[in-house]
């Protein structure tokens, strides 16, 4: 996550491992989930629901002040 992000330093990386599927690691365990991305929309599937997150014009994925914001 980028410094100042809100409560983003909980999840420590995104990393999309295939077209469909991504690896978030968080607390130092990595959880397998699905995404889809529709415009600048990308949509997480987990076991506990969806989070849409959106991708703002610098190609960084926002999750807002919960997520934060995470950046290549």
């Amino acid at each position: 996550p980028s410094s100042n992000s809100g409560l983003g330093e909980v999840i420590d990386q995104i990393e999309f491992v295939s077209s469909s599927k991504a690896k978030i690691t968080s607390m130092g365990m990595s959880t397998e989930v699905t995404y889809e991305l529709n415009g600048k929309e990308l949509k997480f599937t987990t076991d506990q629901g969806n989070q849409i997150l959106t991708i703002d014009a610098n190609g960084c994925i926002d999750g807002g002040k919960m997520l934060g914001k995470f950046c290549k």
